[in-house]
């Protein structure tokens, strides 16, 4: 793996090393890291540009949560796999390196984090029931 970017290293905690996670966990957290670009000419006013601007800061959160957690839970490539069946977000091969497909429905900005979201929370939901077993 590279070496990660200042704005890329902020998304996971200080206390994990991203390198310990898998390739697609940290795929993800970097997918995630990335700047909203919200256009406020999007928007009708400034109330519900800023309730959008919350919200994606907010998602930034709950995928630093969720990415300890993930270490936490032993999260593999395959755990990863399996969440992102059926959804939107996906991996794909160019060149031999792996990145995120991800395909929006209506407004990037404010669904690509909770993408990663909903993908990280069923990541470590298989990894605790492979523990489980």
């Amino acid at each position: 793996m590279k070496t990660l970017t200042k704005r890329q290293r902020k998304i996971f905690p200080s206390h994990i090393d991203p390198y310990l996670l898998s390739k697609k966990v940290v795929l993800l957290g970097l997918f995630a890291a990335q700047a909203p670009e919200l256009d406020y000419r999007d928007y009708g006013d400034i109330k519900t540009y800023r309730a959008d601007s919350r919200r994606i800061s907010n998602d930034l959160i709950k995928v630093r949560y969720l990415l300890h957690d993930a270490l936490n839970a032993g999260v593999t490539d395959a755990d990863v796999e399996q969440a992102v069946q059926g959804s939107r977000l996906g991996f794909a091969t160019a060149n031999g390196a792996l990145y995120i497909d991800f395909t929006p429905g209506q407004y990037w900005p404010t669904e690509y984090r909770m993408a990663v979201v909903r993908a990280l929370v069923r990541a470590v939901a298989a990894a605790d029931q492979r523990h489980a077993l």
